[in-house]
């Protein structure tokens, strides 16, 4: 366990349980990984809690990082047939929240598959895809179970989990402007999703892009929908690469929305639209 360079390690045997007292110099991330001597590998599940400074008990159960899922990713053609999405740089990720939140990133092999083991066994959210601008996800099944509503289980045999990309992701473009007309640099332009349109936790439909020196900005791989396009240089949210946004202040999209333009988007649409900064 360790949060920066504050480490404690503790030896484990083989079914024991154990309670220790572990006293980070300052809050964070407290971060749990686990090594086998006797074999010499090590098991990092990528699993953390954030530690405030206040105490807590938490109860770590190491045994229930037993979890396998096998991931199999396809491209819906215009035809209706599909073929394995052959893409070695692509990423997904998923987080499984909690007390000890674990993440799981997973890699695709040349057949668009991937077998993830050693994970936190529960349900986790898909958090992001990072798959090239003109494709969007158009579902994620596990047999019948919607995973992209109700989240991914995995299980020591969990059920395979399908995933359904589409081309024809939208564009948004245009430029940004103050009230005196002149361009805005370095301003986020995000586009959110309109309540009943998509579910708010679906991976991809929340966009951002930042606009450069003369206030041009191009939001791309857009899941067709309908969406409100907000305009900001201070609002805060946490964005990854490929626009993704993972979250956004909930304050700032209550108080700004009515004044956020509306904007529709079908597959393979491109749609350019000049944007007011939302911030007098």
């Amino acid at each position: 366990m360790s949060i920066g360079f504050t480490t404690r390690r503790v030896a484990l045997k083989s079914g024991e349980d154990v309670w220790e007292e572990f006293q980070p110099d300052h809050p964070g991330h407290l971060s749990v990984s686990l090594f086998f001597r006797e074999t010499g590998k090590s098991l990092t599940p990528g699993a953390w809690l954030d530690f405030d400074g206040a105490d807590r008990d938490v109860e770590i159960d190491l045994s229930r990082w037993q979890g396998t899922l096998f991931v199999k990713t396809l491209v819906e053609q215009p035809d209706g047939s599909t073929t394995p999405f052959m893409n070695a740089t692509s990423r997904l990720s998923m987080i499984h929240p909690g007390p000890l939140t674990s993440s799981v990133n997973i890699s695709f092999g040349p057949e668009g598959t991937a077998m993830q083991t050693q994970t936190q066994v529960g349900n986790y959210e898909i958090a992001t895809f990072s798959i090239p601008s003109d494709l969007y996800v158009a579902s994620a099944y596990q047999d019948e179970r919607d995973a992209l509503v109700t989240g991914v289980d995995v299980a020591d045999r969990s059920t395979p989990l399908e995933i359904r990309l589409r081309p024809g992701a939208a564009v948004f473009r245009g430029t940004l402007t103050d009230t005196r007309g002149n361009a805005v640099q370095g301003a986020k332009v995000v586009l959110l999703p309109e309540a009943g349109s998509l579910g708010p936790d679906r991976v991809g439909n929340r966009r951002v892009d930042f606009t450069d020196q003369y206030g041009h900005f191009e939001v791309r791989g857009i899941i067709p929908g309908s969406y409100r396009a907000y305009a900001s240089l201070d609002v805060d949210m946490d964005v990854t690469n490929y626009q993704t946004v993972l979250s956004v202040d909930p304050e700032f999209v209550s108080k700004y929305r009515e004044r956020a333009v509306p904007v529709v988007l079908e597959e393979y649409g491109q749609i350019e639209r000049n944007l007011l900064l939302l911030e007098k």
